[in-house]
């Protein structure tokens, strides 16, 4: 391990050192949506899927209203450095060596060791390819789920279709890494955001207000194109039940 920042990552590791900003990875973008969010609701309970070397749960546990968090992190290497820096958190922290997908089962995971954050699912040749295991969301029976952090390098929309088969949520928020999705799979990701509250976020602004976001609605797409409003954007957050307009 090497230390970049305030992080442990895998000595392999060469992109985060650009990345890593005055300790912290997507400070302000991170900083901006708790603030904003737990004005509304405390979120207590989240979960992050692509816990990756704890970027996010190390200062989402800081927050004042987290109880706990969820972790997902199937990269041996990678998960080792989320357990030391989430150590000072661990009674609030639990990670689990398993990747998220639409059905339970084994995949092969491709190691990319010199930017172990585009580590990903995916059947290439064999090298740097590792079995994993893969279960679904709703297999690990999580009740009352705040909020959830999808980055799992393009397989975002398998985790987003397993959640609208099973959604059973009252309220939630959504933050899911959205630039690397080609023409394939986009009808699934517009049919799970079909009808909610949808806005496309860049790595370093959040705006949030319910003019910021619209309803998504795929049946028009012909006509005003909602995918093309989210379509250039680094991250989309997806809402239900939420009224952002609360101070």
């Amino acid at each position: 391990m090497k230390k970049i920042g305030n992080y442990f990552f895998p000595n392999s590791d060469i992109h985060f050192q650009r990345w890593v900003l005055d300790g912290e990875y997507q400070k302000k973008q991170r900083d901006e949506l708790f603030l904003k969010m737990n004005s509304i609701k405390p979120i207590k309970r989240i979960c992050d899927i692509g816990g990756h070397v704890g970027t996010w749960s190390v200062p989402m546990a800081q927050y004042k209203n987290t109880e706990m968090i969820y972790a997902f992190e199937p990269n041996e290497r990678v998960r080792e450095c989320f357990i030391e820096n989430t150590l000072p958190f661990k009674d609030k922290v639990t990670v689990y060596n398993v990747a998220l997908g639409k059905e339970n089962g084994k995949a092969l995971l491709d190691i990319e060791e010199d930017n172990t954050g585009n580590t990903r699912i995916r059947v290439v040749d064999e090298t740097n390819l590792k079995t994993i295991e893969v279960r679904t969301l709703d297999s690990f029976e999580l009740k009352d789920i705040d909020y959830m952090k999808i980055d799992v390098e393009g397989l975002e929309y398998k985790i987003l279709d397993k959640i609208k088969d099973i959604d059973n949520f009252d309220w939630y928020c959504i933050m899911f890494e959205f630039n690397r999705f080609d023409g394939t799979r986009n009808d699934i990701i517009e049919e799970f955001l079909d009808g909610k509250q949808v806005q496309g976020i860049s790595a370093h602004r959040v705006e949030l207000s319910n003019d910021t976001f619209f309803t998504y609605n795929k049946s028009i797409r012909a006509i005003s194109d909602d995918f093309a409003k989210i379509s250039s954007h680094h991250d989309v957050i997806v809402t239900k039940n939420v009224d952002w307009s609360h101070k």
